[in-house]
Formats: C-alpha cells, structure tokens, sequence
C-alpha cells in the first residue's frame, strides 16, 4: 500500500511538472506569434490614419499537390497588425484565381492619391521568363506554358497600384517556396524572378531572386515572423525594418536565406511613426489632398503651341535656373516616366505575343515593344527580346542581337538572361562558341542558386570544355543542382569517378 502511494505521488509530481512544461511552451509560443498591444497615442494615430492607408493581404496554404503549412497564418498575423497600424485590410485566404483578381480590383479602387497601398501574398509562387506569378488555391497547371492562364502575374498588382497615384506602393511577397510544378516544366529555374520597382515603390522578398525560402515550423513563416517583429518597432523607417527582417532571418538560416528588396521612394515611411515623426507630419500639409498630385514629381512639358511660334526661346531665357534639388527632382520625374512608359510597352507586348483576347497574335510588333522597353532598362523585356532573336520570333534569327539582349539582362540582375547569354554561346550560336563567356555567365546564375547553370558548369569542369578538367569542381556543381532536384545532375552524380 505504501509503495502503491508512493508510486501515485511521483506519477503525480511528474505529471505536474510536464503540465508546467507545457504552460511554459505555450506561453512562450503565444508571446512569439501574438501582436503585442501598442501604446494608445491620439497623435501616432491621426498621423496613420492620415496617410490613408489601405492593404490586401492573401494568404494560400491548401494547394492540391503541395500544401504549405503556414501562409495563411501569415496572411492573419499580418492582417492584424496593420490594422494596428492604421490600414483598411481587405484580407482573403486559400482564394482561388477569380477570388484574387476580383480582390485586386476592390483593392485598387480603394487606394487613394497620395495614400499609402500595401500588398502581402503568402503561398505559392513562381516565375516564367523573368515574370512572377502568384498561384492560386485550385490552380490546374499542367505545363508551363499555362502558368500565365491559370495564376496572377505580380507585376499587374503593382501596375494597379501605381495607376490610383498613391504616394507610397509597399509590395511584400513571401512566395518564394519550391516550384510545386517543377517536375513537368522544361526549366528548373526556382524562386522568382527580379522586380521593377517603379517611382515610390518598395517591393521586398522572402529571398534573393532565383532562391527558395523556408516555409517555416514554428506557426508563421520564418521570413513572415521576422518581418512582423521588426515592423511592430515604433520610429524606425521602412528601409530599416527590412534591413532587420534581413538580419534575423540570414541568422537563423545560417546566411542560406538572404531577403531582399528594391526601393524607389524618395520619401520617409514609418509602419508606426514615433511621437515626433507624427507629430512632424501632421504640421505638414496632407499628401492625399491634391488628387493626382500624390507628392509624385510633376514633369512640366514646354508648350508645342509656344514652340511653334518662337516664344520658348525668350521665356527659356527669363526662367531662373533650377536649384540642383529641383534640377535632381525633374530627374527622377524623368526616370519614373521612363520606367512608367517601359512597363506599359512590356505588358502590351506580353498580351500582343499570346494573342490574349482582345488582342490578335502580333509577334514583330510585341518585339518592337520588348526592344523599345528593354532600351529604357526594363530586364523582363531584354530577356524576351533576347528569346525573339534566339528562336525567330517575329524576325529573322540574329544570334549576334540575342546574345547582346541576353548579357544586357544578365547585367541587369536576370538570372534567367545569365543562362540564356551562357547557352547561346556555348551553343555555338553566333558561328563560333565562345566557351570563356558562356562559363562566366553560367558562374553569374549559379552563384544565384539556378540549378540549371550549376548542372551546365557541373558538366563543362567535367568535360574540361572552357574550363581545366576538375572533377572536384565539377562535383561541387552538380552536387549543388542535384539538391535543387535536377535529375541530369543526379545521374551524373552517380556516374562520376570516387
């Protein structure tokens, strides 16, 4: 009897203990993902509430073929605190394709000029040809080349964004998860591709472009976590939210997940201003009370009617000289025209290369337009005009001209247009291979993670092709593609000398 007590009493200890254990876990875990209440200040919110801001925040975790533990939860926690912080939120989770568009639609009707309009989208996405594509719960994508017709191209989301003259476009995508549909596309490219980051923009990423992210274990995506602690930091600028979301995250993955974003914006923002910033830009006149203004720079054109009679001679001579801050301001006025102007000819094209109702197939003239956006710097359209020459698409083949679009996007930052330049001149394209550049342009993307060029150098160090012989470097390589699930790159793998 007494040991049967005594035995109850440890069993009974041991339970006590394990269930403090567990209240212990739990509140740890709920002080982790719970928005923690911030300080009433009357003047921290006028100022937000000012800015007019307004967000859509999508959240897709119950895809068919490969579920994601953790966007939606994402797209809650998110939700949550930027109405915290001031935003109307239209929020959807697990939407399908129809679900999404009709949401960009009431989102950018909601946005306002001179406002402030934020994009959150957690789940699936990809790129194809150097675009990015958000993939809805429900999509049937068999092919690659269906990616366009059954998801949501990211780039039309900010072009939404910058047509209602908002002040202020943060686009934030943690979509970076391994390609669900990797296995029946001819490419292997992973992650997404770079962004435009048209005038008052900042768009930012789970990771580098071409990388994939971590989804995460612990309720919220690693990257989603990271990014909610750091914007619940009252006073402290967007570009320094970012640059902490960045430090945690390459912490905790070791340096093997590098978030990254582009900014345009020639202006402060604060996710929660502190008490003088607010107080500041209430003293300031509102942004959003001009309609169409937006605190964007205006370009003021000379008058072709003035011209034509010979006045802007004499009135060029009374203006005063502009101050180099208005001088730098007409600048950037300038610029964000022209990068305005290259995404309208790029998208354009797109629909005139497809044929995309109401639009007939026009291919000559969807070049025109990739040659005339990639002259203005745009990456997407290089790479395109760079396809066109290579293939014969709406003009003779020129290897020379697709060889220079390809490297003029890989200058760019394109990975995809690193291994276009790299294959054409393996590929003995021009008359004559050029081994030397086609190895530098494949190092280029593999350094960025493209397993495609990690397989290719793989098998040039191997073959000694532009390159000494290196079967170790060749195994680093195809090691490396092989990881990425590259199958070519696990057969010669197994192939390889010991």
């Amino acid at each position: 009897m007494g040991k049967a007590l005594k035995s109850a009493g440890i069993a009974g200890l041991r339970l006590l203990q394990a269930a403090l254990a567990l209240a212990v876990t739990v509140a740890a875990l709920l002080s982790i993902a719970s928005t923690p209440a911030r300080a009433a200040s009357p003047t921290v919110d006028a100022a937000m509430a000012r800015e007019q801001r307004v967000a859509l925040v999508i959240g897709n975790s119950k895809y068919a073929s490969a579920p994601l533990a953790n966007p939606v939860s994402d797209a809650r926690a998110m939700a949550a605190a930027l109405k915290t912080m001031g935003f109307r939120v239209i929020a959807l989770e697990d939407a399908t394709a129809a679900q999404m568009a009709d949401a960009v639609r009431r989102f950018s009707e909601t946005l306002k000029p001179g406002g402030v309009g934020l994009f959150f989208y957690a789940g699936h996405g990809m790129q194809v040809k150097g675009r990015n594509f958000l993939i809805p719960v429900g999509a049937d994508i068999q092919r690659e080349d269906e990616v366009a017709f059954n998801s949501y191209d990211a780039g039309q989301v900010l072009e939404r964004m910058e047509a209602s003259k908002s002040r202020i476009n943060i686009v934030i995508l943690d979509a970076c998860r391994n390609n669900p549909f990797t296995r029946s596309f001819r490419s292997s490219t992973q992650g997404l591709a770079n962004l435009d980051a048209p005038f008052g923009s900042y768009l930012a990423m789970a990771t580098a472009p071409g990388r994939v992210a971590s989804d995460g274990s612990e309720g919220n995506g690693l990257y989603t976590r990271h990014l909610l602690g750091a914007m619940k930091t009252p006073g402290i600028p967007i570009e320094e939210v970012f640059k902490r979301t960045r430090i945690k995250v390459m912490e905790a993955t070791d340096n093997q997940q590098v978030p990254w974003d582009y900014s345009s914006l020639s202006g402060d923002f604060y996710f929660i201003p502190s008490e003088e910033v607010a107080a500041a830009q209430l003293a300031k006149p509102s942004t959003a009370a001009v309609a169409g203004t937006a605190g964007r720079p205006q370009v003021k054109l000379a008058s072709a009617a003035a011209s034509s009679q010979g006045h802007a001679g004499a009135a060029d001579a009374l203006a005063p000289s502009p101050s180099p801050a208005a001088a730098r301001k007409e600048r950037e006025a300038h610029s964000a025209e022209s990068a305005a102007n290259a995404s309208t000819a790029y998208e354009l094209a797109m629909q005139l290369k497809v044929g995309r109702k109401p639009l007939q197939q026009d291919l000559p003239r969807a070049l025109k337009l990739f040659v005339e956006a990639g002259s203005k710097g745009h990456v997407a359209a290089q790479v395109e005009a760079a396809q066109a020459y290579a293939r014969g698409y709406g003009t003779e083949k020129s290897c020379k001209d697709a060889i220079a679009w390809a490297a003029k996007a890989a200058r760019g930052g394109s990975i995809e247009g690193a291994v276009l330049a790299a294959d054409l001149n393996r590929a003995d394209c021009a008359g004559e291979r050029n081994l030397g550049e086609s190895v530098r342009w494949y190092r280029v993307a593999a350094d960025k993670g493209a397993a495609a060029a990690q397989f290719a150098l793989g098998v040039l160090y191997l073959n000694g092709d532009g390159v000494a012989k290196d079967v170790g470097e060749a195994r680093k390589w195809l090691t490396a593609a092989a990881g990425q699930g590259n199958t070519s790159a696990k057969f010669y793998l197994e192939r390889l000398p010991q």
